[in-house]
């Protein structure tokens, strides 16, 4: 698998093999390690990309991202979105993913940690990657890092019904969002919801507690079941 593992683009057009083309930016030529290396590093200044020469559960793994990125253009072209983004996928054990506005589109920064944890779902990682391109096409939510506390809880939550739409576009198992949730909630401890979790997410937290995503997920699927449509999505808060 060649260097186009490591960098998986999805909205930018079909995948080809065997050429030497950057297709994260269509024509141009693949840039030099260096400059590969600091592409990584844009999402965290000590990250490597991942290399799938080095490890053969790597190259698994990659083929998974890629085969999400692929669903994802599909996803895409329902839509009718034009937007650019791209999965890069960083040699990290850090349980996390995250998004970035990038001149040309947005950078999904997806560390090898997410992928290790949800290995055994195919679903679950896909609603991951979704709900960050949830935040990549959200055009309500692109000054993300402008916004208050509230308003980024906020755009994570619209994040979240992006993602229970990209299941059902895809034809995967709407559960997969919840599943996904629980699993993070498991690893993390993030069970609590009392009144002093509440007031400390108020206070500090940029992202609803994990106990009321799911409840989120659960209210989402009831609409969805009940109506064949999917929720529309909770308003973008400044």
């Amino acid at each position: 698998m060649k260097k186009l593992a490591l960098i998986l683009a999805i909205f930018c057009g079909p995948v080809v093999y065997g050429q030497d083309r950057y297709a994260m930016f269509s024509d141009d030529a693949w840039p030099k390690q260096e400059e590969f290396n600091k592409f990584a590093q844009l999402c965290d200044r000590d990250s490597q990309p991942m290399d799938a020469s080095v490890n053969p559960k790597v190259s698994t793994m990659l083929s998974g991202i890629e085969t999400i990125a692929m669903e994802l253009q599909h996803v895409r072209e329902i839509w009718n979105i034009n937007r650019k983004v791209f999965i890069v996928p960083v040699n990290s054990q850090l349980i996390n993913a995250w998004t970035m506005n990038y001149p040309s589109g947005a950078i999904i920064c997806l560390p090898k940690g997410v992928p290790s944890l949800l290995s055994d779902s195919h679903e679950e990682l896909y609603a991951l990657i979704a709900h960050e391109m949830g935040h990549a096409i959200d055009t309500e939510c692109f000054n993300y890092g402008q916004r208050s506390l509230r308003g980024q809880s906020s755009c994570e939550a619209r994040a979240d019904g992006y993602a229970l739409a990209a299941l059902i576009a895809a034809h995967h198992n709407p559960y997969a969002l919840a599943g996904m949730f629980g699993r993070l909630e498991m690893y993390f401890g993030d069970t609590s919801t009392g009144i002093m979790t509440r007031l400390n997410n108020m206070i500090s937290g940029n992202h609803p507690i994990t106990p009321d995503r799911i409840q989120n997920a659960k209210n989402l699927l009831a609409y969805y079941f009940k109506t064949g449509r999917t929720a529309g999505l909770p308003a973008a808060v400044p």
